[in-house]
């Protein structure tokens, strides 16, 4: 609600540029299209649409294959925990669920490889899915978590660690791309 009444009450200009940003804007990554659907509705679902292109990647026609990384400022942090064993509660502010659908085109003259397989974890402190379709022009990216502890006990602090860890990993996945029989 935050984030929505920021951008609700920042001048046009001011909220072109915070979207732009939450869509990932940097040199790499150039924002064709930022929205956030139903701005003016105060409860309405965050659903934030993001359209945009890579820059400054070094592909030739020497290049044999792509490797593109899903993880990026579409996909919001999760709680850090570096600390091995813990004394205290950890208490989450709120729970949230959190799903992105990404679609990623294939460079051109590249083709995408097969799709990595699924990916489900179930824990007593949310859950993620992450489901990867091929398709002819690239690949959609369906990603779903959802942290609904509150409260975790110091006796469960490392379990609910390696849940967090795990789904750190599975965002970390890499797409791969090839180059396109008879492409130059």
């Amino acid at each position: 609600m935050l984030d929505r009444l920021g951008l609700r009450l920042s001048s046009p200009e001011e909220r072109a540029t915070l979207l732009d940003e939450a869509c990932g804007a940097s040199g790499d990554f150039e924002i064709a299209r930022a929205e956030l659907a139903d701005l003016e509705k105060q409860r309405a679902e965050y659903r934030l649409e993001c359209e945009g292109d890579l820059v400054n990647v070094s592909l030739d026609e020497t290049s044999a294959g792509f490797i593109y990384g899903i993880n990026g400022p579409w996909i919001p942090d999760l709680p850090e925990f570096h600390a091995t064993t813990r004394v205290h509660h950890v208490v989450m502010p709120h729970p949230f669920i959190d799903t992105s659908t990404i679609e990623i085109e294939s460079p051109d003259g590249f083709v995408p490889e097969e799709a990595p397989q699924p990916v489900k974890y179930q824990s007593p402190y949310g859950s993620y899915g992450l489901q990867i379709t091929k398709s002819k022009t690239g690949y959609t990216v369906e990603r779903a978590v959802a942290v609904t502890a509150l409260f975790v006990a110091p006796e469960n602090y490392a379990t609910m660690r390696g849940f967090f860890e795990k789904v750190r990993t599975a965002d970390r996945i890499e797409l791969r791309f090839r180059r396109e029989a008879g492409g130059s």
